[in-house]
Order: C-alpha cells, then structure tokens, then sequence
C-alpha cells in the first residue's frame, strides 16, 4: 500500500506543467488502491473537482499517498475518506479528510505513512504549494494548495 521507491524517481523528471482534471488523477488512485478499498469496506467520495496546472503522473502519486495514508491509519471499520476542494485567490486548497486515528498516535508505527507524506510534500511544493495535517476529534485532515495556472 505505501508509495514505492519507484514514485520517488519519477519525481526527478522534469515534465512540463499542462492543465489537468484533478478528479481524473483522484480516479486512478482510486483504481490502483482498489484492492485495499474493497479488502477494508473504505468508501472514498469526492466532489467535482477542478482543474489545476501540474505534471498528471506526480498528482495522481500526490492523491494516492494521501489516500493510503488514510487507509493505513483506519479505525477498523466503516473506514471514510472524503476529498474536497475550494477556490482561494491563489488557486485551490483541496482537504483528503478521514474517519480513521490521528497521525500523532504515538502507539503506532509512522514509517510508511512518514515516507508517503514526505513525498506529498515534494510533491505539492514542486507545484508551488503548501501542505499540512490537522488532526480531529474524528479523524485527520490533510489540506494542500494547488495553483490554478
């Protein structure tokens, strides 16, 4: 389930930015974490998300490291991840929030879900955004910026 090594190397490839439906990059996550939806019973929801300017292959490595981490920090049942996006004035601020344990836990292990954040963060900041977790009462949100153009 966790981002490979070979995510890493494609962030190395220098690919120029186009415009790309970010609800596409979110339905290929999807597909390749299928197994895992299914084996846990997850339902993933989204909205109509929008189009924003960045390398395709990179976003969908973004979604399904956020989806995964979701998945990986499940309370164990009825896991529920629900991606969302919002216009701000420089571009969008998208929220993957879960039902699951909070990333702070300090009685699990975080390596995975630290190795797939890491990359995320790259990621979101190569395509000069920002990053960050806020923990709650029932879950974790994780928001990140996106520019439009």
């Amino acid at each position: 389930m966790t981002t490979d090594l070979r995510s890493v190397a494609r962030l190395d490839r220098a690919r120029p930015f186009r415009r790309v439906q970010t609800i596409d990059t979110v339905r290929l996550a999807i597909a390749r974490l299928g197994p895992v939806i299914e084996a846990t019973d997850a339902a993933v929801t989204y909205e109509l998300l929008p189009e924003v300017f960045g390398d395709a292959l990179q976003l969908e490595t973004l979604f399904h490291g956020l989806l995964a981490s979701a998945l990986r920090h499940r309370r164990t049942a009825n896991p529920r991840i629900r991606i969302t996006a919002d216009v701000t004035e420089q571009g969008w601020r998208f929220v993957v929030a879960d039902n699951g344990t909070s990333r702070h836990d300090p009685d699990r292990d975080h390596t995975a879900a630290a190795f797939d954040l890491a990359i995320c963060r790259i990621i979101v900041e190569r395509h000069g955004g920002k990053i960050w977790l806020e923990p709650g009462a029932t879950g974790t949100a994780v928001h990140f910026t996106l520019r439009s153009r």
